[in-house]
Parts: C-alpha cells; sequence; structure tokens
C-alpha cells in the first residue's frame, strides 16, 4: 500500500486516528515525491531525526517516480485538474473540492 504526504504529516503530528491508521498496516510505501514534501516542511535537525526514526521503525519502502509514474500523473493533473479547480502555483494554496473535502471530511483532520 502507498501511503501519502498527509497521512504522514497527520501521524508525526501526533494525531491519533493517523497513528491507529499507520500501526494497523504493517508494511506500507510512500513515493520519493512525498518523502520530498514532507521533508521541505520540516523545521529542524530534530524533526528530520525523528522523521527518518519514523521510515526506520515501520520499514518504509520509498518509491522513485519513473518515466511511467511521470507519465500517469500528468495525464491525472490534465485530465482533473481543470474541472477540479486544482492549482499548483508555488506559495499558493491548493483550490480544489477534494482538498476543502479533505480539511473538513477527513477523519483525520483535528476534532
Amino acid at each position: 500500500m502507498i501511503v501519502d504526504t498527509d497521512i504522514i504529516i497527520w501521524y508525526m503530528r501526533g494525531n491519533l486516528k493517523a497513528r491507529d491508521l499507520i500501526n494497523r498496516l504493517g508494511a506500507f510505501s510512500i513515493s520519493a515525491i512525498s518523502y520530498m514534501e514532507i521533508v521541505q516542511g520540516i523545521r529542524n535537525k530534530k524533526e528530520l531525526r525523528a522523521l527518518r526514526q519514523f521510515i526506520i521503525a515501520h520499514g518504509i519502502h520509498c518509491i522513485d517516480v519513473d518515466s511511467e509514474i511521470t507519465a500517469r500523473a500528468i495525464f491525472l493533473l490534465e485530465e482533473y485538474a481543470l474541472s477540479h479547480g486544482m492549482t499548483m502555483k508555488r506559495g499558493q494554496p491548493m483550490n480544489s473540492r477534494i482538498c476543502r473535502f479533505f480539511f473538513f471530511q477527513s477523519p483525520f483532520a483535528p476534532s
């Protein structure tokens, strides 16, 4: 199973629902892009050490992005980005129904 960035972030922030999910999964993977997104948001070396320990402790496999994965991602962006109002401009929040749904309806959102 591949776990997305947001689940790892909620886990690292101490969210109990995300922790329960991760602990139930057993073995799982993250993409190299998810890893880079998480590292980009890390504020200090202590958090980086915690991330590395988390990856080792859970035996997480990091999936490299290859040409097949890139082609699929481009297709999905081209197919759905405009119809779902998604934007990926640097420094601007993602503006999409999916993002709004996740924020308000996610089982991992703070209660």
